[in-house]
């Protein structure tokens, strides 16, 4: 749906096309600070001028590409710090995480969690009972998986938008569980702190390969590591053929020993004839 209206505004915008704007004196704006500014409602679609990566009017096949929903958008503000061009280009891998946190940001995630003052001295507890509560929910097979992923979720995210995080590894990995099962935008704006902690070793590659997984699963691309299974199926994948060298790389099993888990086997044929 968010895919969809996002198409939506894009044909108005492109139909009233400002192709008059200069795309000179523009500076690209970085990424975590674009993240920040569409989360605190500094970006504003309507007033955008679109244009290919070189900053020049757009061809139908850019267009083309722009409603396909898998560009890449890079954001340029003004000498001002007025946000007022995105530029597209094909997205390659290595752009699908970051085109999905823009398109999650701009669906305004944090609307709805308290902007209450917290007490940040009962941060470490709060994780730990979410954490708690995350895991006993899962290991007893609750019913209401959803419903108490949401408290968690209102529960600490006012600590981590107020609060300086922990540095402890069990913390850190209790925030991420939390999070893992949160909202796909809420995941999206918090991937880039726990790559951050990834990189100090405060928190393991193979839960960080997870996240990517279900990231890209819940936007349509394919998964890198094969973690992700949906109806006793593993969610496709770019290279099937290597997954388990990715996947030793991270830390993680085979993906024969993952999918015995979910009680079925895995057929790297299937993967194969769905490529074709």
């Amino acid at each position: 749906m968010k895919t969809a209206l996002t198409i939506i505004v894009i044909g108005i915008l492109l139909s009233c096309d400002s192709q008059t704007r200069s795309s000179i004196a523009l500076t690209k704006v970085d990424h975590n600070e674009l993240l920040s500014r569409i989360v605190k409602g500094d970006v504003n679609l309507v007033e955008m001028a679109y244009r290919n990566k070189e900053g020049k009017a757009l061809t139908a096949k850019d267009r083309t590409l722009l409603n396909s929903g898998k560009s890449k958008r890079e954001f340029y503000e003004n000498k001002d710090g007025k946000i007022v061009e995105i530029r597209i280009s094909d997205a390659k891998q290595q752009d699908w995480i970051a085109e999905i946190q823009v398109s999650e940001s701009l669906s305004m995630p944090f609307v709805g969690i308290s902007d209450q003052k917290m007490d940040c001295t009962l941060m470490d507890s709060i994780i730990a009972i979410c954490h708690q509560r995350d895991q006993e929910l899962r290991i007893n097979s609750e019913p209401n998986i959803y419903q108490i992923d949401q408290l968690n979720q209102q529960t600490l995210l006012p600590y981590l938008q107020q609060c300086q995080w922990p540095e402890d590894k069990e913390l850190i990995t209790g925030i991420w569980f939390v999070i893992q099962h949160s909202d796909s935008g809420i995941m999206s704006f918090y991937y880039n702190k726990f790559k951050e902690f990834e990189k100090e070793g405060h928190l393991e590659s193979r839960v960080m390969a997870l996240m990517e997984d279900r990231m890209l699963m819940n936007h349509g691309y394919p998964q890198i590591y094969g973690s992700q299974v949906i109806h006793k199926s593993v969610y496709k994948m770019i290279d099937p053929i290597n997954v388990n060298k990715r996947r030793e790389a991270v830390g993680l099993g085979t993906i024969e020993e993952n999918t015995r888990r979910f009680g079925f086997e895995f057929n790297l044929q299937d993967h194969l004839d769905k490529m074709n």
